[in-house]
C-alpha cells in the first residue's frame, strides 16, 4: 500500500511539473498552445534528459521498476520548465527581420505617416519571430507591437518606448525617437541609419559563426594526430636524451 501511494504521489507531481510556468502560458499564442506531431526544442531536450536519466538508474541502481519512471520523468519535466536561450542563429533572423522592418517604416514615415501609424502599418501578425511554439517577449518586433499600440493610445513617446530602450538591437532607436519627439528631429533618417547598424551586426555575427565553426572542425582532427605526435616526434626525443644520460 505504501508503494502504491508512493507512485500516486510521483505520478500527480510529475503531472504538476509537466505544467507550463504562468509566464509561459501567457506568453503563448492560443492557436499555438499544442502543435500536433511536432516536438518543439524543449520538447526534444526534456525527452532526452529523461531518457538519460532513467539509463542511469537502471545501470547503477537497483530499484523497482517504477523508479526509472519516477527518476525519468521528473528529470524530463524539470527540464521542460527551464527557458531555451535564444541561439545565435534565432538573433541573427530577429535583427534581419528588423532591419527589414525598420526599412518599412522609414518609408512609412517619409510618406507622412505618424511614428504610431507606421509601427501598425508595417507591422504584420506572422512577422514575429516565434520559438518553440509561442511567441518570444523578447523579440524586438514584439516590443515594437507594443510602442505602436500605446502610442495609437495616445500615451506619452517616453513611456511608450520605455520597454524598447532595455532592448539592445532597440536602444538606439529609442532614443532616437525621444530625440524625435521633443526636438524635431528626422526620425526616418534614423530608422534607416539603424537598419544599416543591424544589418553590420548581422555581418559581423555571421563571422564570428563561420570561425568558431572552423575551430570545431579542426579541434577533433588536431586531437586525431596529437597521439601519432607523440609517439613519433616527442618520445624519440624524450628516449634519446634519457639514454645520452647516466642515470642507472
Amino acid at each position: 500500500m505504501t508503494t502504491s501511494m508512493l507512485v500516486a504521489s510521483a505520478v500527480a507531481g510529475l503531472g504538476l511539473l509537466c505544467l507550463p510556468a504562468p509566464a509561459v502560458m501567457r506568453a503563448r499564442a492560443p492557436s499555438d498552445r499544442w502543435r500536433g506531431g511536432t516536438l518543439t526544442a524543449e520538447q526534444r531536450r526534456a525527452l532526452v534528459v529523461g531518457a538519460g536519466a532513467a539509463a542511469v538508474v537502471v545501470l547503477f541502481g537497483r530499484w523497482p521498476w517504477w523508479s526509472i519512471l519516477l527518476f525519468g520523468g521528473l528529470g524530463g519535466a524539470l527540464t521542460l520548465r527551464l527557458p531555451l536561450r535564444r541561439t545565435a542563429a534565432e538573433r541573427a533572423v530577429a535583427r534581419h527581420r528588423l532591419a527589414v522592418h525598420a526599412d518599412l517604416l522609414a518609408a512609412c514615415l517619409d510618406a507622412g505617416m505618424s511614428v504610431g501609424a507606421a509601427l501598425t502599418a508595417v507591422a504584420s501578425p506572422g512577422i514575429s519571430l516565434q520559438r518553440n511554439g509561442f511567441d518570444d517577449p523578447d523579440d524586438p518586433l514584439a516590443l515594437l507591437d507594443a510602442v505602436s499600440a500605446l502610442l495609437l493610445l495616445g500615451s506619452d513617446p517616453a513611456r511608450a518606448w520605455q520597454g524598447a530602450r532595455q532592448h539592445p538591437d532597440l536602444a538606439s532607436l529609442a532614443a532616437a525617437a525621444g530625440r524625435s519627439a521633443s526636438g524635431g528631429a528626422r526620425f526616418a533618417d534614423a530608422v534607416r541609419e539603424h537598419a544599416v547598424v543591424l544589418r553590420a551586426a548581422s555581418a559581423d555575427a555571421a563571422e564570428r559563426s563561420a570561425g568558431r565553426a572552423g575551430v570545431a572542425i579542426t579541434a577533433p582532427l588536431g586531437l586525431c594526430f596529437l597521439p601519432a605526435f607523440l609517439c613519433l616526434g616527442l618520445a624519440p626525443v624524450v628516449v634519446g636524451l634519457l639514454s645520452s644520460l647516466d642515470l642507472f
